[in-house]
């Protein structure tokens, strides 16, 4: 049996139902009587034509109770009553079971249409979805093989399980997903197709980013907009920050609150850190554990270091590259530097600004310098302490 065979019966079907409750509708508009009532005359109907043959569909309670009454009162024999009683006692019982058991063959039959009904609908939508898949396919290659990058959407479909896989169509990306809406966003981030950019509205601010969120938190940062501060709140701390994260890592370092420390361990090492990127570079740095050697790759310069940070201070300091310099700012000085800490050293020494002194601790004497180095110089060529033979 086809979906059209399953689908012609379920309709005669309805069809009948539908005539038949219109049927009912009007004999009871007609004569004013209930749905019960003219029921139960169409099965006494049935049973005057017969004669005394019983009825060959189960009678309502009324029709039930008025065979009872003709029964009692005929003029036959109270023993044959009561043996007639009996009888259509019995033949009502077992149409009760006749039709109950009709009603679950029905009940049955109309599960295993639905169930044939469905099954050819998938078998149909699989080899419909297969054959889209395959010309998909063919179509995708030649764009590739044509142009470099497939411009459809290639998808990857798995019927027994119903998922169905969105591909990058970048050539050379293997990224997927099961939404269509991530390759998008995948695309937008990582190969910059169809990217939405938001800007920086503040003066002349060139910000931009691919996340409306970004935006928002450098405002947030660098303008001032629509900041919520965070305080610390622990005893008369007044430190406050404009993200949660910076918060806590306050609250761990300053006060150690909720903090989590990792440990060495290596050979009896004691060392112990908050974060476990430290503990990492202590483990390279010392114990030469799990080391990653970073190469300056400048010409010929074969300058290696644990840290990244220190071949970046590298190249800017040695070969000049990506070199950020610090001015002194102080009016008509053109002192410039590619460490902040020179040029910290270079306006206490030169414009006297944010000075410490350094003094010699010799009694009587009142030297004083600002660099700790000219002391002990000064303390072991006129005082001859710590002089070095």
């Amino acid at each position: 049996m086809d979906k059209e065979d399953i689908r012609k019966n379920l309709v005669i079907e309805k069809a009948r139902l539908k005539a038949e409750y219109k049927r009912i509708m009007s004999e009871c508009t007609a004569s004013g009587k209930s749905k019960k009532e003219v029921k139960a005359s169409a099965s006494s109907s049935e049973n005057t034509s017969k004669g005394r043959e019983l009825p060959t569909s189960t009678p309502p309670n009324k029709s039930r109770k008025r065979l009872l009454t003709t029964a009692s009162s005929s003029n036959e024999p109270k023993k044959k009553q009561k043996v007639r009683k009996q009888e259509e006692l019995d033949w009502i019982e077992n149409e009760k079971i006749v039709v109950a058991r009709k009603k679950l063959d029905a009940v049955n039959e109309k599960n295993r249409l639905k169930a044939e009904y469905r099954r050819i609908m998938n078998d149909q939508s699989t080899s419909t979805t297969k054959e889209s898949v395959t010309r998909v396919a063919i179509i995708a290659k030649a764009n590739i093989e044509r142009t470099g990058i497939d411009t459809n959407i290639v998808k990857r479909v798995r019927p027994w399980d119903g998922v169905t896989f969105h591909l990058c169509d970048i050539k050379g990306c293997d990224y997927k997903s099961k939404q269509a809406s991530n390759v998008k966003a995948h695309k937008a981030f990582i190969h910059d197709v169809e990217v939405l950019c938001y800007l920086c509205d503040i003066n002349v601010c060139e910000y931009k980013s691919k996340k409306s969120g970004n935006v928002k938190r450098h405002k947030a940062l660098v303008h001032d907009v629509d900041v919520t501060f965070y305080l610390c709140g622990v005893n008369e701390c007044e430190y406050k920050a404009k993200d949660p994260r910076s918060a806590r890592t306050h609250k761990a370092y300053v006060h150690d609150i909720d903090v989590t420390f990792y440990l060495c361990g290596v050979n009896e090492c004691e060392y112990k850190a908050k974060q476990s990127g430290n503990l990492k570079q202590h483990k390279a740095m010392v114990h030469g554990i799990d080391v990653t050697f970073y190469l300056c790759g400048v010409g010929l310069c074969e300058y290696k270091a644990k840290v990244s940070s220190h071949v970046k201070r590298h190249k800017a300091h040695v070969h000049d590259i990506d070199v950020t310099y610090f001015l002194c700012g102080v009016k008509d000085c053109e002192y410039k530097a590619k460490g902040a800490g020179n040029v910290k050293i270079h306006k206490a020494a030169v414009h006297d600004i944010d000075v410490t002194y350094f003094l010699c601790d010799v009694k009587g004497c009142e030297y004083k310098a600002k660099q700790s180095s000219n002391v002990k110089r000064h303390k072991a060529s006129v005082h001859n302490i710590d002089v070095l033979g």
